[in-house]
């Protein structure tokens, strides 16, 4: 017979409850001891259906139990280089491509895979914010246009001064989190020159084979994947952002899966989604 979900296990729902009474009654000392017990119980339940053979959750524990053993080493603000090197079995001397970039340290996709995996790569960071410090931290490729739909355009940089990570180009609004909770007010506006993906990586001479595209530019995911040439080079994996803004989220899926990319378990990659190339 099937196995109930969690959510109909009496065991399971009765925890919940009983948790949310002890932290409702200020009780927070017994909260973690709760915790580490509830979430024992969660992973033994996923055990009991790998062992009847009703369903498999492999991936999502062994991808777990890789980031636990590598966290010391994990720069990235949700595991995405960790989930690099998981998919790619550890691979070295790959290449990536990450825009945006910041300094090449805070948030980094790739700086785990350039410092310790001998990859290489370009980095894209149009935010004169980071300039100075991304040359420093970096050894990778570094070009400081604003990646976009076309190449040789000029157009407006909106930096966010006390979180520069924010900032995004002008002309797209982004509809996510960060917009709707008032994060992106100071600002200053900057003038930047735009360059076309496949253009970056021609101006870098990149392989055909692109192991890590990490797509991060605060509302104009879209349109850079829209206006690629994926038959142009293999792109084993890509990371994109999508920052809650569920339109934009679906018509990325759907443009990446008409060019062949499967999405990697959302429910682990937060305000991310994961592709993998399956062609």
């Amino acid at each position: 017979m099937k196995h109930q979900t969690l959510f109909e296990q009496l065991w399971f729902t009765w925890r919940v409850r009983q948790g949310q009474d002890i932290a409702n009654c200020g009780e927070d000392e017994i909260l973690p001891q709760w915790e580490r017990e509830t979430l024992a119980g969660v992973f033994l339940n996923l055990l009991d259906r790998e062992r009847d053979l009703e369903e498999t959750h492999k991936d999502i524990i062994d991808f777990y139990l890789f980031c636990r053993n590598n966290l010391a080493q994990s720069k990235a603000q949700i595991y995405q280089d960790l989930w690099v090197l998981f998919m790619t079995k550890e691979k070295t001397s790959g290449f990536f491509v990450e825009f945006g970039a910041c300094d090449g340290i805070f948030m980094s996709n790739t700086w785990l895979l350039e410092k310790k995996y001998k990859w290489s790569g370009i980095l894209a960071e149009p935010n004169p914010h980071w300039a100075d410090s991304l040359l420093l931290n970096r050894e990778a490729h570094i070009d400081h246009s604003c990646v976009y739909r076309s190449t040789g355009d000029v157009v407006e940089m909106r930096c966010v001064t006390q979180a520069p990570e924010l900032s995004h180009v002008a002309d797209i609004v982004p509809s996510d989190i960060h917009q709707r909770e008032g994060n992106r007010e100071n600002i200053t506006v900057e003038q930047v020159n735009t360059i076309s993906l496949e253009d970056l990586l021609r101006k870098y001479n990149a392989p055909h084979i692109i192991d890590y595209l990490s797509i991060d530019t605060e509302g104009s995911e879209l349109e850079i994947l829209q206006s690629f040439r994926f038959d142009r080079y293999d792109v084993r994996l890509i990371s994109v952002e999508h920052a809650g803004d569920e339109s934009k989220r679906e018509a990325i899926r759907e443009t990446l899966e008409s060019r062949g990319f499967q999405r990697w378990y959302p429910e682990l990659t937060r305000w991310d989604d994961w592709y993998i190339n399956m062609q």
